[in-house]
């Protein structure tokens, strides 16, 4: 039943990594034989139909590590993966914890590279029991080895009611329809935009 496919390739000297549907596969780039698959997200067509509404489908690669948003049990974590073995060197989001801030946290499109860092966006909802108060936008710039944070800045916040609902208000917590372009990293530079109206050079 799918009508899109947002799916790019992206080339290594050894090997052609795509995300499809939620899964992150490795191919060898001589033969095009499969080397690994990693699917520790679940196809997200097998998920319920809201988590269906996944991500653009994007990867980065740097120094043998791929990263990438991953979508399990409706939220969306960032997951780095050995490009070798295909195995969980890192993650962060709900996926990593049950509680505080990072559990909120949602990564809706690829990082930015650069010199040994991650920077990714994030949104992170507000909520109090059942009422969601607001929802910050910002970035967290990640080592891209061990995961370890380097520094988290908030651009903005939004409260609800600001934008119209996302895909189908009735059943979804988040009123906004919150979310960034990926980032740009240029010469010690990150840009990035978002759809509240903010844009910001750090």
């Amino acid at each position: 039943d799918d009508q899109f496919v947002f799916a790019q390739p992206v080339i290594t000297e050894t090997s052609v990594v795509v995300r499809l549907k939620n899964i992150i596969y490795c191919y060898s780039i001589l033969n095009g034989t499969l080397r690994w698959k990693n699917d520790v997200g679940g196809r997200a067509v097998s998920q319920s139909w809201i988590s269906r509404q996944y991500p653009l489908e994007d990867l980065v690669i740097q120094d043998g590590v791929i990263v990438s948003p991953i979508i399990k049990g409706g939220s969306v974590s960032l997951v780095a993966l050995d490009e070798t073995t295909g195995q969980i060197k890192w993650c962060y989001g709900n996926m990593n914890s049950s509680e505080g801030d990072e559990s909120l946290m949602r990564f809706k499109c690829a990082p930015a590279v650069g010199p040994g860092t991650i920077y990714a966006n994030y949104n992170l909802d507000n909520i109090k029991g059942d009422t969601h108060i607001d929802t910050e936008y910002g970035v967290i710039a990640f080592e891209i080895t061990t995961g370890r944070v380097k520094w988290r800045r908030q651009i903005c916040r939004l409260q609800p009611g600001k934008f119209d609902g996302e895909f189908n208000t009735n059943v979804r917590r988040n009123r906004i329809r919150s979310f960034f372009t990926p980032p740009l990293y240029h010469e010690g530079t990150v840009y990035i935009s978002t759809n509240s109206g903010a844009v910001a050079a750090m």
